[in-house]
C-alpha cells in the first residue's frame, strides 16, 4: 500500500503529464515540475530511512527493556532466597534490617504493591458491575410499575361504575346529564 508521500509524488507526476498534454511543451514549466517531483522523491526516501531507523531503535529498546525486567525478577528472587536462608540460619533479623537499611526492600515489595493494586482494580470493577446490575433491576421495576399504572388508567375503574365521585344532586354533577359528568370526562 503506497504511503501518503508516495501518493503525493504520483499525483505530481500525473499533473505534470496532464500539463504536458494540454499545452505545448513549455520547457521551463516542465523543468520546474520535474524538479519538484525529484525533491519530493528525495524527501520520501529520507522519511522512509528515518522511519526504518526509528523502528529498529524502538525494537532494540523493547528487547533491552525485556532483558532488564527479567534480570530484575532474577535479582528479586535471589534476594528473597537469601532472606529465607538467613532466617533458617538464625540471622534473618540482621539480614532483614540490612535489606531495609540498604533500600532493597522496595524492590521486594513491588510484587506486593502490584498484587494489592490489581486487587483494588478488581474490587472497583466488581462494584461497577454491581451498580450496573442494580440500575438494570431498578429500570425493570420502574417499567413494571409504569405498565401497571397504564393498565389501571386504561380500564374503567369498577369504583366509578358502581358509585360516581360526585353525588347526583350536587351542583358539580351539572356538568353532564344524569350526574355522570366525571365518569364521561375520564372516559
Amino acid at each position: 500500500m503506497p504511503s501518503a508521500a508516495e501518493g503525493f509524488a504520483a499525483e505530481v507526476r500525473e499533473q505534470a503529464q496532464r500539463v504536458a498534454q494540454l499545452q505545448p511543451p513549455d520547457a521551463e514549466q516542465l523543468h520546474l515540475l520535474l524538479d519538484r517531483e525529484e525533491r519530493n522523491a528525495e524527501v520520501i526516501t529520507l522519511l522512509k530511512e528515518r522511519l526504518e531507523q526509528q523502528n529498529a531503535d524502538m525494537q532494540k529498546l523493547v528487547a533491552e527493556n525485556m532483558a532488564i525486567s527479567e534480570h530484575l525478577q532474577t535479582v528479586q528472587a535471589s534476594l528473597e532466597k537469601m532472606k529465607a536462608l538467613a532466617a533458617d540460619r538464625g540471622i534473618g533479623q540482621e539480614v532483614g534490617k540490612l535489606v531495609k537499611d540498604s533500600g532493597l526492600n522496595a524492590y521486594l515489595c513491588r510484587k506486593v504493591f502490584r498484587r494489592l493494586y490489581d486487587d483494588a482494580l478488581k474490587r472497583v470493577e466488581r462494584r461497577r458491575q454491581r451498580a450496573m446490575k442494580l440500575l438494570a433491576e431498578k429500570e425493570v421495576n420502574l417499567a413494571k410499575t409504569f405498565a401497571g399504572q397504564i393498565e389501571f388508567t386504561d380500564t374503567d375503574c369498577a369504583f366509578l361504575r358502581i358509585r360516581p365521585l360526585v353525588p347526583v344532586g350536587s351542583p358539580r354533577s351539572a356538568t353532564a346529564p344524569g350526574g355522570l359528568g366525571v365518569r364521561r370526562a375520564l372516559a
